[in-house]
Formats: structure tokens, sequence, C-alpha cells
């Protein structure tokens, strides 16, 4: 119970900016399971972008969120190999189950967004696969699955990896389209050029 008032306070220190930042965030460090709970997960730094935010917004707020006096978030580095060039991933996570679990507001907002909340992990999960399977085409969304997508990103607060996999979902639907277009056109023209 202390975790989530701290939260509480925390959350009502801020401004009103911050406060949607804070939802924002904490709502993007949480999935929900196959049960319908909310339990947290790891989250690459890199993918707690979020539009019409500035990043330096975003990077103060976990900056607080992360401090000692605060330990609402945790942020962890991972370790690579000195032979490695590439930066080092930044993982930023909730501290522990009991927020989601015991802070009401918290709990609201995974109520009020849990349909928005289980398709978001639905889709970054196909989206995960497709990134894992090198961008194979055939794991891209199509039909009612790429409509309902089309739909859900207008209002939701996607990770940068679900963007990508829902535009080139739209823009492969797209090329399909067209070229099925243009196979039925040139059947069209071949018994006009027989005649």
């Amino acid at each position: 119970r202390a975790l989530a008032q701290r939260a509480e306070s925390i959350y009502s220190g801020m401004g009103l900016a911050q406060q949607a930042i804070m939802r924002r965030l904490v709502l993007r460090l949480i999935e929900i399971n196959e049960n319908g709970e909310a339990t947290r997960r790891r989250v690459n730094r890199e993918d707690l972008k979020f539009r019409d935010v500035p990043d330096e917004a975003v990077s103060e707020l976990i900056d607080g969120l992360t401090a000692a006096d605060a330990r609402l978030l945790i942020a962890s580095r991972e370790i690579r190999p000195s032979s490695d060039q590439a930066a080092p991933i930044t993982w930023i996570e909730i501290s522990h189950e009991a927020l989601i679990r015991e802070w009401d507001r918290f709990k609201e907002w995974v109520t009020e967004n849990m349909e928005q909340l289980r398709y978001g992990s639905e889709i970054l999960k196909s989206a995960q696969d497709w990134r894992q399977r090198d961008r194979d085409m055939s794991y891209l969304l199509t039909g009612n699955r790429l409509a309902r997508a089309e739909d859900w990103i207008q209002e939701a607060d996607a990770t940068p990896l679900q963007r990508e996999f829902i535009q080139i979902s739209i823009d492969e639907n797209e090329r399909r389209e067209e070229a099925r277009q243009e196979q039925v056109e040139r059947e069209l023209e071949l018994p006009s050029r027989a005649a």
C-alpha cells in the first residue's frame, strides 16, 4: 500500500501535462495477459516515444520516476560483450507488480483502456514475431485484422514498432490490391485484342 500512496503523492504533485505523460508511460509498461490481468513488462527506452510528446519530457519523467526518492520505475542496462559496438539497451519497467494491483488510479486507467491495451498487446506480439522473422511479409496483417488495426492505430498510443508494422501491412495490402487490379484489367483487355 505504501508504494501506491507514494505513486499517488508523486502524481498529485505533477502538473497536468506531466500527469498525462505519466498515464501514457505507465500504461505502455504493462501488458494484458490471457486472463485479462495487467502485468508489468520491460520496455526498451527507445520504444517509449509518444506522439505529440517531446522526448525530453519523457526522459525527464522517467528520471523522476526512477529516482531514489520515487522508485516507481526501474531502469536497467543490458550488458553486452566488449566486442559489440552497439549502444547498450536501457530497459524501463514498473518497479513492482503491487503498483499495478494497489494503486487505485492505475487500476482505473487499466479498466478504462482494457480493450485498447489487450489489442495493443496482441498487435505488439504480432509485430515482434514479424521482426524476429526478418520482416517476412507473410506475418503482415491482412483482411479484417488489418482493418481493425487501422481503426485501432487512430486512437492508440502505439509503439514505433506497432506503427511500423501496421503501416507496412497497409502498404503491402495496397500493393497487392493494385497488382490484382492490374491483372483484372489485363484479363479484360485480352478478349478485345483477340476479336
